[in-house]
């Protein structure tokens, strides 16, 4: 089992599982039978966090921090209670349960493709399978994600996020003007606010009928050589020179090679890694190229086209080597490889819309 999964708390309907992590369900489920079939069916609690002071006699006082722990409460397979993270007293715990009660009228219509709970549980995610269509005779799949912290970093989130089928690319428009998106706080109204939001299936829809329409924008839009490089280097840019190293530059021309060698010298980690993060990403532009290049032979339908370049910068973002795969999933749900199909969606439109 990947290592930030908690315990074996990942079910899946796909086949095989997705990047290869979790355990594979034959068969549709509810939210709740998911629930319960992956283990997420514990608690998390708040308790206050008083700040202890020992006076000038001695005594101990406990002031009030206006803290609270995070605390989960024990499970078969770690009979420990965990602090997950801290929170102000405002915090608003929404138990797994609270959220699965409220999403399964939907999975009568959306059945869950996936459900699981990373680290010690601080963070839990549910898959929903909406519905199918196609672009250029290629299958798009939209799932709708809902995702929760319970570390006091992370709030309660909903988006939705088409997946080419053909290649298993994860199109993530989410957050995009096409994209059903939201993020709540865990204030005293969540609970309320998240039921309010899911109750607007009509709005979901809607939304999702105007990603369909963006992704055929896109296939019946050609790119040239410049609009494929925009849409490569926005989901792909370049770091920006460090602030310390420009400094000791200009301090170098300023004042001689010799008069700054020691700021040079202090320097050099920034630099390098500066260096990495910049040859890093010139080789994931030109791994794009490749692959606009690659799907445009082996796809004729979607050569030269914004969808092309878009899938490549999506194919590279779903499925490149990364440190594992269990990283490697995570960074295309939540992470940078999330943001670099996002800047790409963003840059893909332009284009459409130029």
């Amino acid at each position: 089992m990947a290592a930030n999964i908690f315990g074996d708390r990942f079910l899946s309907t796909r086949e095989p599982a997705w990047h290869a992590i979790g355990q594979q369900c034959a068969g549709d489920m509810t939210a709740r039978e998911a629930l319960e079939a992956s283990g997420l069916d514990y608690e998390v609690k708040t308790i206050p966090l008083p700040v202890p002071l020992t006076t000038e006699t001695g005594e101990i006082k406990f002031l009030d921090s206006r803290t609270v722990a995070l605390v989960r409460d024990p499970v078969i397979d770690d009979p420990e209670h965990r602090v997950l993270g801290t929170a102000s007293t405002s915090y608003t715990v929404v138990q797994n349960s609270e959220i699965v009660g409220m999403i399964d009228p939907l999975t009568d219509e959306w059945p869950v493709e996936t459900i699981g709970a990373l680290g010690q549980g601080e963070r839990i995610f549910v898959v929903l399978s909406c519905e199918k269509y196609e672009v250029l005779g290629e299958e798009i799949r939209e799932f709708l994600t809902i995702s929760d912290g319970k570390n006091g970093v992370n709030g309660l989130n909903v988006m939705l996020t088409p997946v080419c089928t053909v290649c298993q690319n994860t199109l993530l428009a989410a957050e995009s003007e096409s994209s059903f998106s939201l993020s709540l706080r865990h204030t005293k109204d969540v609970k309320e606010d998240f039921q309010w939001n899911l109750n607007l299936v009509t709005e979901l829809k809607r939304f999702k009928s105007l990603t369909r329409e963006n992704f055929s924008a896109m296939g019946e839009t050609p790119a040239d050589v410049n609009e494929v490089a925009k849409i490569l280097n926005a989901a792909f840019p370049l770091p920006t020179k460090p602030r310390k190293v420009r400094m000791v530059e200009e301090s170098r021309k300023e004042l001689g090679l010799d008069a700054t060698a020691s700021e040079w010298e202090i320097t050099r980690d920034i630099r390098e890694s500066f260096e990495r993060e910049r040859e890093r990403a010139k080789e994931l532009r030109s791994a794009g190229v490749t692959l606009y290049t690659a799907y445009g032979d082996a796809r004729p339908n979607i050569a030269n086209t914004v969808w092309g370049a878009y899938q490549a910068v999506t194919e590279l973002a779903s499925w490149r080597e990364g440190a594992s795969e269990e990283r490697t999933a995570r960074s295309v749900m939540f992470g940078e490889r999330r943001d670099e199909a996002r800047r790409a969606y963003k840059a893909a439109m332009e284009v459409v819309n130029a």
